[in-house]
């Protein structure tokens, strides 16, 4: 959708920073509005000749100022993390709810939403097509996002449209991301990476696969209505990522660490009848398979091999080493 304004909420965070940049160099700076929270990111991406809307798009209006007539809104915006239901709700539902209402409004040509593969809810040793449903799981993020997308389908359906596409990403990693490359690089200098029991799967996504994915959804005739798995798929474990992460530090191996303290506390919350959910036992843990066919088929879209992108972080991210 070369010429087209663009809209992308969440501007100032990683994802939707690399969005707006990926569009900026399409239609230019000037074609590109980022809704952003902040003063401090406001200023940063008034500096690279964005324009910018400071406010929050859960609130009424904020929304409907954004968009014009054929948009192309990019909506990455979210609430991430532990968070109770009210508040992801609020941000993930509702507000996605008035983001899709403001796109219908303005006659958008596209909305994109960047959803999440933690959509699907339990795993379960699932095959996780795109069409499979949204199973129970005590994760206020995943479930969420699973209503949000519900929210899109069902305001589009009562306008009889389907210009919009979904986007389901596994865990974005790249040389500037926080919490999937910087954290785990700095456990790996620290000492090393320790992987539960004998590591379930993992399901990355290369950020700049994640941005190719997203501008190859706003041309695609083909991809309004349809929802797409934006993931890695060559099987990788837990094993494998922290093994990447230390050849990427230079320093040692990774660990294992049993399980089983984890599963007999799970087990103990049950038996008081407390929540027995454990985030991080649930995905290191967890076993599916996650095919990206209908994006390669529909989209022309294809991952690039973890190996080569850890190569690519490695040249990045080595000058700035300490």
């Amino acid at each position: 959708m070369a010429g087209h304004h663009v809209v992308v909420t969440g501007a100032g965070g990683y994802v939707g920073g690399l969005v707006a940049k990926a569009y900026a160099r399409r239609v230019g700076c000037e074609q590109v509005t980022c809704l952003v929270r902040s003063g401090q990111q406001a200023r940063r991406l008034l500096d690279q000749g964005f324009e910018v809307v400071l406010g929050d798009f859960t609130q009424d209006g904020v929304a409907s100022r954004l968009i014009r007539p054929r948009s192309l809104v990019v909506h990455a915006a979210a609430r991430l993390g532990r968070t109770t239901w009210e508040e992801a709700s609020r941000v993930n539902v509702e507000g996605t709810r008035k983001i899709a209402l403001a796109a219908l409004g303005a006659d958008a040509a596209r909305l994109i939403l960047i959803s999440t593969i933690e959509a699907y809810g339990r795993f379960g040793g699932r095959d996780l097509h795109e069409d499979q449903p949204y199973i129970p799981l005590l994760d206020n993020y995943g479930k969420s996002k699973a209503e949000g997308e519900r929210a899109v389908r069902e305001c589009y359906r009562h306008a009889g449209s389907n210009t919009f596409t979904i986007l389901r990403p596994g865990a974005v990693y790249g040389p500037t991301s926080a919490y999937w490359t910087q954290r785990y690089l700095q456990q790996a200098r620290e000492g090393s990476i320790a992987v539960l029991g004998r590591g379930g799967r993992v399901f990355p996504v290369y950020d700049r696969d994640l941005i190719d994915a997203v501008v190859r959804a706003g041309d695609a005739e083909a991809a309004e209505g349809e929802a797409f798995n934006i993931v890695n798929d060559e099987s990788l474990t837990w094993w494998d990522w922290a093994y990447a992460h230390h050849r990427l530090a230079g320093r040692g191996w990774p660990r294992h660490q049993s399980a089983l303290p984890a599963r007999m506390k799970s087990a103990a919350r049950m038996l008081v009848g407390r929540a027995a959910f454990d985030r991080r036992l649930e995905v290191e843990t967890r076993i599916a398979h996650i095919p990206n066919t209908k994006a390669r088929v529909y989209l022309g879209w294809k991952p690039t091999a973890f190996a080569d992108a850890m190569i690519d972080c490695l040249r990045e991210i080595a000058p700035q080493a300490p």
